[in-house]
């Protein structure tokens, strides 16, 4: 109820309020033959606010008590001045045609309506005035910002040499100190993978295992190129990855070993090299892992 008082206020309209009596004889008459005709419902939609509620509800209820109603179907006009007082235009209760419902409002309208329409003209020169004064306020505002701007411009642009010699003096000396950084981390990487080479070896020094608990290992390399060695077939997998990282040279961040026919990647390095099959010979491809 109260969104539909203000919405009154806003559009400068009357608000046509119906209260509902459901249990009412007359309701479902005045419903039918009066409020709910395409008509009416085109008239007041024209020409008004409309807010209805059934007095069983608490909203509606508090309504018909404020408006006194005592009848029904019970229909109220009223009106929100713009100092926010509400008040009754005037009301009826009980049956009514929609004839001389349409004339009853229209009377409202026509005698009551000016009242509106010196409203609405009053709150249009406010808005006048209002608008008015903003866009001077707006002018105001940008006359002194731009004074302000130019006062600036010259103290700014001092600063702006002088942070853009900083910036290159920095940046220069950023420049070097990444060169050097990328330097050490490159010799720092190579003396790191040439220790992991070096310990890698170190596991395979002294002649490789013969005889018999041996199996023959062939490995196929990236860049084409093969490495043949034997192993014990009781070692784990993993002792092929560790040969490869020692004498392999693959550029790859991570690979995995397989068969070709059948497909048979080895990538669980804990199983002996008898238990992945790999016994008493293999042929074993290097590849990438994606």
């Amino acid at each position: 109820f109260r969104e539909a008082v203000d919405k009154a206020k806003r559009d400068f309209k009357f608000l046509v309020v119906y209260l509902h009596s459901p249990h009412h004889q007359n309701t479902p008459a005045f419903l039918q033959e009066t409020l709910c005709t395409q008509e009416m419902k085109d008239f007041i939609d024209d020409n008004f606010v409309f807010w209805m509620g059934s007095i069983t509800g608490s909203e509606a209820y508090n309504v018909s008590a404020l408006l006194r109603a005592e009848g029904f179907p019970f229909i109220a006009v009223i009106t929100t001045s713009v100092d926010n007082q509400t008040t009754l235009c005037d009301a009826n209760d009980g049956m009514v045609s929609k004839e001389d419902l349409m004339n009853w409002l229209l009377n409202i309208v026509e005698t009551q309506g000016p009242q509106l329409v010196a409203q609405r003209a009053e709150q249009e020169e406010r808005d006048m005035d209002r608008r008015l004064r903003e866009e001077q306020d707006q002018a105001f505002q940008e006359a002194l910002l731009q004074d302000q701007m130019r006062e600036q411009q010259e103290e700014e642009r001092r600063v702006r040499e002088a942070e853009a010699q900083e910036a290159q003096r920095r940046a220069e000396k950023e420049e070097a100190d990444r060169v050097e950084r990328e330097r050490r981390a490159a010799e720092d990487a190579e003396a790191a993978r040439l220790r992991r080479i070096a310990e890698k070896q170190a596991l395979f020094e002294g002649p490789a295992p013969s005889g018999a608990g041996t199996c023959m290992i062939a490995f196929r390399l990236p860049s084409g190129s093969r490495l043949t060695r034997s192993f014990l077939s009781s070692e784990r997998v993993q002792v092929l990855y560790d040969y490869l990282d020692a004498y392999g040279e693959i550029e790859f961040p991570e690979y995995e070993v397989a068969t070709n026919m059948p497909k048979v990647v080895y990538r669980d390095r804990t199983v002996s090299l008898e238990e992945a099959g790999l016994t008493p010979q293999a042929m074993l491809f290097v590849q990438e892992v994606v």
